[in-house]
């Protein structure tokens, strides 16, 4: 006995075969029907093939070489609070977040009027003090010593000459790199007081770029040199957003650790100096001169503030370790 007359699914909505015996399965096919031209007509995957963990492909997850905590890992990029000034600063804003991205944190820029005293900060992992003004003294509460240069070291004719025929090519840099720079901001001054506090109650690491380092030690009752014109005698100082200027680093310190050498070319684009230290404070690197170019605490959590600009140096991976040590400790 023939078996009933069965439909058989067409790839061509609307379409008709003839009727016929296939000769493999011995089905009859009806020419009277014609293929549906709708999905709910189409027949239904199998069962097996409905169960996702049976089709699922394990690309993209994470087969244990990640910690479940890893910054690589969608959302859990640690915020890292960086502070700039109101007006300008865009440069080493654009810098810092990429250098905080590709360390694989998230940034998140901090100014003055977008957080006035009454408006509560938000929350955050980690703190980036970023560089710019100078820090005001009297206003803020600042002791600042002047610092006055020996006069064996005073510049003759010729470097001063040498300094005013450079004087605009520095003042034109300058003006690239910080757009409606102001000599003192007594705003931030005390805007970034306030970060820091909070970054210290939680706990949290703490970087200090320039002006930064300078803040971080103020914090704890140190003094700054206002003024370093005339230091560095004839062997200058060099201003410039390259590497020019070489320091040597503490042995045993943090910043040792972290870049695991002796010495290291910088960038220097500062006139202020840290003088005398604040209570906790080590020095961990230094210039030819003497001159202090990054510390560190060694009494409160993850503190570090360097003299130069990291951010303007994203090719030179040395530098860029500074950013990888903050986020590594944002994410404990």
């Amino acid at each position: 006995m023939p078996a009933p007359p069965y439909t058989i699914a067409y790839p061509i909505a609307g379409s008709t075969i003839q009727n016929g015996a296939s000769p493999k399965s011995g089905l009859f096919i009806n020419r009277s029907k014609i293929w549906p031209t709708t999905l709910q007509s189409w027949p239904v995957r199998s069962a097996w093939r409905t169960n996702p963990s049976n089709t699922q492909s394990d690309r993209g997850s994470n087969n244990g070489l990640e910690p479940s905590g890893s910054a690589s890992m969608a959302g859990k990029r640690p915020i890292i609070a960086v502070t700039g000034p109101d007006r300008g600063g865009w440069p080493a804003w654009i810098c810092t977040r990429l250098a905080v991205w590709r360390a694989g944190g998230k940034a998140l820029r901090l100014r003055p009027k977008v957080f006035p005293p009454d408006v509560p900060l938000p929350a955050y992992q980690g703190l980036i003090l970023g560089g710019g003004a100078d820090i005001e003294a009297a206003k803020a509460g600042i002791q600042i010593d002047q610092l006055l240069p020996p006069k064996e070291l005073k510049k003759d004719g010729d470097s001063q000459l040498l300094a005013w025929l450079f004087a605009p090519l520095l003042l034109l840099v300058r003006g690239v790199l910080a757009i409606h720079h102001a000599e003192v901001d007594e705003l931030r001054d005390a805007f970034e007081e306030r970060c820091l506090q909070q970054a210290l109650s939680a706990g949290q690491p703490i970087l200090g770029i320039c002006r930064g380092a300078q803040l971080i030690n103020v914090h704890f009752g140190g003094t700054l040199h206002a003024e370093l014109s005339g230091f560095y005698g004839e062997s200058g100082n060099p201003a410039s957003v390259y590497p020019r200027k070489q320091v040597t680093i503490q042995a045993g310190s943090q910043l040792q650790h972290i870049l695991n050498q002796d010495t290291l070319l910088v960038n220097s684009l500062h006139k202020q100096a840290i003088k005398q230290l604040g209570q906790g404070v080590q020095i961990t690197a230094t210039d030819k001169a003497g001159v202090i170019q990054a510390i560190e605490s060694g009494t409160h959590n993850w503190i570090l503030g360097v003299q130069w600009h990291p951010e303007f140096l994203p090719t030179l991976h040395k530098h860029q370790r500074l950013f990888r040590a903050l986020i590594a400790r944002a994410q404990r």
